[in-house]
């Protein structure tokens, strides 16, 4: 009997032993799968890190791109209004120290004929649509040299005998991108000669001819 029971405890020591044995299996095993899950999520933020940092980068090369795409160059095509038959080109070309304009036009009359850039680009209504003269810093009107002018104010084509006019200047004012810029703006072309003095388009008589400025792709 006492043999017996000693088998009968030595067995239900066992058992305890191995019931021990199993519960320091499963806390191994959960201390394991703790490390493995810390792990991963780990990796998921570097993952996500990673991935932000590349869209930043990205973003700044983006940036350098638009920045690199400036625009250098942009022309109007010149076309009559009011029945009249004028037609040129107008080139504008960022330059040191400005931008180069630069028209040619033909189907003037011989003399001075009023040079602006208006608000819009629409040469609808006979040249109506184009609004007044481009003046983003609300200055009175003036010649393209006078101290105070509206941005849009280029003085005078001068047109020989046979209609022709051809004018260049490199401008301070205008830019083809910020804050003065005649993107999408039109040029136009008046029927007499700007004064320079009057109130507030130099009394430079009707729309003869007008264009678009768009840009000019390389």
């Amino acid at each position: 009997m006492h043999v017996l029971k000693s088998f009968y405890q030595g067995k239900v020591y066992m058992s305890k032993q191995s019931f021990h044995h199993a519960l320091r299996f499963s806390k191994f095993f959960a201390a394991a799968l703790l490390v493995i899950t810390a792990a991963s999520c780990a990796c998921k933020d570097s993952h996500a890190h990673t991935r932000q940092n590349n869209n930043k980068n990205n973003e700044v090369a983006d940036a350098g791109v638009i920045q690199i795409r400036q625009i250098k160059k942009a022309k109007a095509v010149v076309h009559g209004v009011n029945d009249n038959k004028v037609r040129g080109t107008v080139t504008f070309t960022k330059v040191s120290g400005g931008v180069k304009i630069i028209a040619d036009v033909v189907g003037l009359t011989p003399g001075k004929h009023g040079f602006h850039i208006h608000e819009f680009g629409d040469c609808g209504k006979n040249g109506e649509a184009a609004g007044a003269h481009f003046n983003p810093m609300n200055q009175k009107h003036g010649g393209p040299d006078s101290l105070e002018r509206h941005v849009g104010d280029f003085g005078n084509l001068e047109a020989d005998s046979h209609g022709h006019a051809h004018y260049e200047r490199v401008d301070k004012f205008i830019e083809l991108d910020g804050k003065n810029s005649i993107i999408g703006r039109s040029i136009m072309i008046h029927a007499d000669e700007d004064d320079f003095k009057t109130q507030p388009s130099g009394a430079s008589g009707a729309r003869i001819g007008c264009g678009t400025i768009e840009i000019e792709n390389e």
